[in-house]
């Protein structure tokens, strides 16, 4: 049985309703049944999903432990990481880290190095994510714009530093839209002066004058991953959590003058791989190689292994483990050769410890 459970002050948002249709959309499509619900319920099935759609970090947080207290898995659905420490929580998310990159390396590779990121809400934990992610790829923290008191302000203090700019990503279309709008009333040369990317692929983006370019969080694709995670729960009792990152589009629009996204082609540098010493100590490799043959052995194979230490022929060790002298001879070169022995003695010699 699978459940769905809604964050009343988010119901309404274009992102969470998006994120809803594609569950049911999902639903019809696989013909099941999802319960919507208020409150969880109690007394569910064995293995019962319910699927948490919210933003707020405490909502979640509670919602999944008390879920867990009632027997049901949780699967949050959020566009934000989830900090659920101790909790077992399975996940379907943006991959906000990913998304960044992907706009940063558009602009990059049409020449557009002098990066800003605007309209930062700083109460939204995934744009100070994003935030946090623009700075680590540009050097530039003192380049973002944070939302204030009023939109009015955080212009004012972007255009003052307008002309140190190639290139915008704004943190949601709204962003965008406000600041391409603005600078237009301003007849700022948009995008001759300054490419903007924003977030979202809202239809305010697709129908707004100049079109804006923009990230796109594929919300309806979070029910299909969602239903996906509850499937492989029910059906694997060895599956703790499952976490799904979901990938996002890049819309090209006339903000970046309609210009295709060619990703860097040059091969990747290797860089050196640090010397694992942990096998490289001899007693680990032993050990490790023991371990090796030990997953290979059989109730056969045990059997020689206990032998051996007596030194009995292979005719005699074959007699006690009812099979031939040659497939006695046969299974312990074999285990020689797992565990790196040389012969039969060493062999011996290396699990004289162990059995």
């Amino acid at each position: 049985m699978v459940y769905l459970m809604v964050e009343q002050q988010f119901a309404k948002y274009p992102w969470c309703q998006r994120t809803i249709r594609g569950i049911f959309e999902e639903v019809r499509k696989r013909r099941i049944h999802v319960q919507e619900v208020s409150e969880l319920p109690g007394g569910a099935e064995e293995r019962s999903c319910v699927l948490l759609v919210g933003a707020s970090e405490e909502w979640i947080n509670q919602t999944a432990r008390e879920a867990g207290s009632l027997g049901l898995h949780p699967v949050v659905l959020s566009n934000r990481e989830t900090n659920s420490s101790g909790l077992s929580v399975s996940s379907v998310k943006m991959d906000i880290h990913s998304s960044m990159e992907l706009a940063v390396d558009y602009l990059r590779t049409l020449g557009r190095e002098r990066l800003a990121l605007f309209g930062v809400n700083p109460s939204a934990s995934s744009d100070l994510w994003r935030a946090r992610r623009f700075g680590e790829l540009t050097g530039r923290e003192g380049d973002v714009f944070f939302l204030g008191s009023s939109v009015n302000e955080i212009f004012d203090q972007f255009y003052e530093k307008i002309h140190r700019y190639d290139g915008v990503i704004c943190a949601s279309d709204y962003a965008a839209v406000s600041l391409v709008g603005r600078l237009r009333e301003k007849n700022y040369a948009i995008p001759e002066k300054l490419y903007v990317v924003g977030y979202g692929d809202m239809f305010l983006s697709r129908l707004f004058r100049p079109s804006i370019t923009s990230i796109s969080d594929d919300y309806e694709s979070f029910g299909k991953a969602a239903l996906a995670i509850c499937a492989m729960m029910e059906k694997n009792d060895a599956f703790s959590v499952v976490s799904v990152k979901l990938k996002s589009r890049l819309h090209i629009r006339e903000t970046t003058e309609n210009r295709p996204y060619l990703p860097d082609s040059r091969p990747v540098v290797p860089v050196p791989i640090p010397e694992n010493r942990f096998f490289g100590d001899m007693e680990f490799t032993k050990l490790a190689n023991l371990e090796t043959m030990f997953n290979e052995c059989d109730e056969t194979d045990f059997m020689l292994l206990h032998l051996l230490p007596q030194e009995l022929s292979y005719s005699v060790m074959a007699q006690q483990c009812f099979i031939s002298e040659t497939a006695a001879k046969y299974r312990v070169k074999k285990m020689q050769k797992l565990c790196g022995a040389y012969n039969r003695e060493e062999l011996t010699e290396l699990i004289g410890n162990i059995l």
